[in-house]
């Protein structure tokens, strides 16, 4: 079960253990619940999101009428989206805490130039 609206099924996505399952093949959703096509072994980590495309899914055309269900899809769209990024973004890379201060999310930092002054961070390859 999951707890987040969508447009349309195909943009639920499933990956089990790693691996990005098949929409209709490996499951199917109902409502706000998930079967997968094979049951898990216990352990198996389930990892279920939404990736609303950036097409556009509802089409404007000059001196066509816009309906109010049109524009709800259109708002709905452009939010999911939003939400998408802000946690692709959070996700993936450095964040402010609540302090104030860096965190990493447990992930490496590569790339990192040798320290100018003090405060700096530096890598293992400088402190060696």
């Amino acid at each position: 079960m999951f707890s987040f609206d969508y447009l349309r099924k195909t943009f639920v996505k499933v990956i089990l253990d790693g691996e990005h399952l098949e929409y209709l093949t490996d499951y199917q959703i109902t409502g706000e619940q998930i079967q997968l096509a094979v049951a898990p072994a216990s352990n198996v980590i389930i990892e279920i999101y939404r990736e609303t495309p950036t097409e556009r899914l509802v089409a404007w055309e000059d001196a066509s009428v816009l309906r109010a269900k049109d524009l709800t899809v259109f708002e709905v769209q452009v939010l999911h989206i939003t939400e998408e990024t802000s946690d692709k973004v959070q996700e993936s890379g450095l964040a402010l805490d609540a302090d104030d201060v860096w965190d990493a999310r447990y992930k490496r930092i590569k790339n990192l130039q040798d320290p100018q002054v003090a405060g700096d961070a530096v890598t293992l390859k400088y402190l060696q």
